[in-house]
């Protein structure tokens, strides 16, 4: 019995099976007869205190109809009615009672005498169960207003019937007392901007801004107090509720940004110190976020001055929540079908080129990843702005691949720990990855413009001997120009340059960027650029033919170099065959040249053995993410059933559907040559996988195999320990198995065992569902930790 407390299993195991117990002895852990005598106690206990709530109750209602009764006896009968449905309602506090209450008021107010009003205040000041209904018949009556709006305002400042009372108190605004406004301010902008619920699937509730904002007019400065009540709070959801008040007042008065621009961006910034319950992923503070956000594109200076005081002298956490500042100020509507930003557009300048130096001077790496993530990928709707930026994109690229010199120079020479190596490692591909970034959103920004492509071009021909690193990064981002003429009429010498030229690491470059190019360059590519390509299946360099085998799955050779290319992997592959250090690689090049093949017409039945012999070798928990590729081609394959079966234990998960879908890509022939190790193999798995198990079933039945189906079944069943916890995944292979008798049955022509099978089936479908009510009984009684 799963429960959130182990006292809850133990007297739930008591129930069941110790009451009359003869032969119980005590053991100690848990000690059965204490956690009994607590369990009695507190029913006893918690029986004494509903009996006693029930009779306050009780005499409390008596007060009521006492009251009701003295009032009917000097109203008038349509007066003394309205009062008999307050009774019903009071009795019975069903919707159809409440509507009958409201619908009396807006239809018939004028039998609402002074005495009925009085008596509906006071049950709504001092009843919490007509606390809405009563807001409503007072506001459809015409009753005094100010009493209304204070009625409203403790409504709200206890969260009660809030939405009601806000509208309510939207219509009579000009009656609030200051002094009274204060409490309610926290549920009123709630209903303003409700955010997002804590739990995914809910909805939040429409926002419904109209009275904060108005009230933002009318009392400015206690709404002002509030807000900064509640950031100064420094509790995620308190600041959080006062960032989305903000925001639902800027959208009409901006100026309240300027208001509280500072307190927002120190507690942001400062966040891991201010906030008691910080957490960066659940309580992050996000809709402050949002708010700053907002703030910025209204006041872009202001905002970016507080941004940079903050920096000077921030911690390493600081600088990064800084510096995610400037990164949300980027990517607002980042799309790769939003509109382009004007280039004029000062926040966007602003946070770009922010952004930009802190690339060049930053050296921690937090801070330089969340710089990294602001120029992951294309500039999509901030193309113009990298265009006017285009010199500071150069120039930042310039100085970010001397910063990966210098990291690389600054290593030491002795050996370092794995930890230090790592930290090294990732630095680097920051630093480097950051390079190619600028390079290629400038290539982006450039290659529309005749002038800026020449610009660049002539930038990287002046690249100095020695920076291969930089050369290489710049001419991949450069493939970009492939979309015109043009462009790659100026990027083609330089292609073929690198292609043939005498360092390794350019060659490795220049077979990437033929597999950047679009396809339209590769139309127009000559069939030298080709040649000197497939010379690199067969480079001596690590580097070279990976890149080159790499780059054969982004784009099709000419068909006469075709033949020569798949030589050259299958050698490649012959190479790596016990490489197990080189394993992605290996089934890369596997799956291109079994596809190849396939395509073709040129499949070789030994070839295509060979291939799956190589896999079998490879390690299955570096085989399973990557064979389906391999699978489209080579399951038919003698012998692909064997690398499937390797897989298969290793599958950690219902939604690694595509190394379980590879059982339904083995030929029948080869379901029936190992069967016997499939059923093993399913057998296995039936208590922590059983769905790999049914799916097996599933692959036997495919191949005719119903008594191998049949028996693993049985052993399963056998396998899985019969405990209450493993009782439903039984009862589900249980099902299975009377499935797979009656097909066994059809198959060999026993159709006299239908009428057993089925009355098995019908019993089984009663225990089932008595089992099923059991576990709800169980789950009912012990969803939350009833001992604590």
């Amino acid at each position: 019995m799963a429960t959130w407390d182990l006292r809850d299993a133990a007297l739930d195991f008591h129930d069941r099976y110790c009451v009359d117990c003869k032969l119980r002895k005590p053991s100690g852990f848990p000690s059965l007869s204490k956690l009994v005598a607590e369990r009695d106690q507190r029913h006893v206990e918690a029986e004494r205190e509903r009996s006693r709530a029930s009779a306050e109750a009780e005499d409390a209602l008596h007060k009521r109809q006492a009251v009701r009764a003295a009032l009917q006896a000097k109203l008038p009968p349509l007066s003394s009615a309205i009062i008999e449905h307050i009774g019903d309602l009071d009795l019975n506090r069903t919707e159809e009672n409440r509507a009958r209450v409201v619908e009396s008021a807006q239809l018939a107010a004028r039998h609402f005498t002074d005495d009925v009003v009085s008596y509906v205040v006071v049950l709504t000041e001092t009843e919490y169960w007509f606390q809405e209904t009563g807001l409503l018949v007072l506001d459809a009556v015409n009753a005094d207003p100010v009493r209304i709006a204070r009625l409203a305002i403790s409504a709200l400042a206890r969260s009660s019937s809030m939405r009601v009372a806000a509208r309510i108190l939207e219509r009579h605004a000009a009656h609030i007392e200051p002094e009274r406004l204060a409490p309610a301010l926290p549920a009123i902008m709630h209903i303003a901007n409700p955010g997002h619920s804590s739990f995914a699937m809910v909805e939040p509730p429409p926002a419904e801004p109209a009275l904060l904002r108005s009230l933002y007019r009318t009392h400015r400065e206690a709404v002002d107090v509030t807000i900064e009540a509640l950031i100064s709070s420094y509790t995620d959801t308190r600041i959080d509720l006062a960032a989305r008040s903000i925001s639902a007042i800027g959208v009409e008065d901006p100026s309240i940004f300027k208001t509280h621009r500072r307190t927002m961006v120190a507690t942001f910034v400062r966040a891991a110190s201010l906030v008691h319950d910080f957490d960066e992923y659940h309580r992050g503070v996000h809709d402050l976020q949002s708010a700053i956000i907002a703030a910025f594109f209204q006041f872009p200076d202001e905002i970016d001055q507080l941004i940079s005081e903050y920096l000077q002298g921030a911690t390493d956490d600081q600088m990064q929540r800084a510096m995610t500042l400037y990164e949300r100020f980027m990517s607002v509507d980042r799309r790769f079908d939003a509109a382009p930003v004007d280039a004029n557009s000062k926040p966007h300048r602003i946070a770009f080129s922010r952004v930009l130096w802190a690339a060049t001077t930053l050296t921690t790496a937090e801070p330089l990843r969340v710089v990294a993530s602001a120029f992951h990928g294309k500039p999509d709707h901030l193309v113009e702005i990298a265009r006017a930026e285009i010199d500071g994109l150069i120039g930042a690229m310039l100085l970010m691949d001397q910063r990966v010199q210098q990291h690389e120079d600054s290593q030491p020479t002795e050996p370092q720990d794995f930890l230090h190596h790592l930290e090294s490692a990732n630095k680097r591909e920051t630093l480097a990855g950051l390079a190619a970034s600028f390079a290629k959103w400038a290539a982006i920004a450039a290659k529309s413009d005749p002038l800026l492509r020449r610009k660049l071009i002539a930038c990287f021909d002046h690249i100095p001997e020695g920076r291969e690193g930089l050369r290489g990064r710049f001419l991949k981002q450069l493939a970009e120009f492939g979309d015109t003429v043009d462009g790659f009429h100026l990027i083609l010498p330089f292609l073929y340059q690198n292609l043939v030229c005498a360092s390794p690491l350019l060659r490795a470059y220049a077979a990437e960027t033929i597999a950047e190019l679009p396809s339209t360059a590769h139309r127009n590519l000559p069939p030298l650029v080709y040649e000197a390509f497939s010379v690199l299946l067969y480079d001596p360099y690590v580097i070279v033919h990976q890149a080159a085998i790499h780059a054969l799955r982004q784009f099709a050779l000419p068909q006469e170099l075709m033949r020569n290319a798949t030589r050259a992997v299958l050698t490649v592959i012959r190479a790596y065959e016990s490489n197990q250090k080189e394993a992605r690689f290996l089934i890369d090049a596997i799956s291109w040249l079994a596809a190849e093949l396939k395509r073709s017409g040129n499949a070789d039945k030994n070839v295509a053995r060979f291939l799956v012999s190589v896999l079998c070798k490879i390690e299955p928990e570096t085989l399973r993410y990557e064979i389906r590729w391999c699978a489209r081609s080579l399951s038919g394959t003698y012998g692909f059933v064997d690398v499937v079966m390797r897989i298969l234990p290793f599958v950690d998960g219902r939604d690694n559907d595509d190394e379980i879908d590879l059982l339904d890509r083995i030929p029948p022939e080869e379901v029936l040559r190992r069967k016997s190790e499939l059923c093993a193999i399913g057998v296995q798995l039936a208590t922590d996988q059983m769905w790999i198990t049914a799916r097996i079933v599933e692959t036997l039945t495919r191949a005719a195999a119903w008594h191998d189906a049949r028996q693993l079944l049985e052993d399963a069943i056998a396998a899985v320990p019969n405990t209450v916890q493993m009782r439903m995944r039984r009862m589900t292979l249980q099902s299975l198995l009377i499935s797979a008798r009656l097909e066994e049955s059809i198959a060999d022509g026993a159709v006299g065992n239908a009428a057993a099978l089925d009355k098995e089936w019908q019993d089984f479908q009663v225990s089932k569902a008595e089992f099923i009510q059991d576990a709800q009984e169980r789950r009912s009684r012990t969803g939350f930790p009833g001992s604590l």
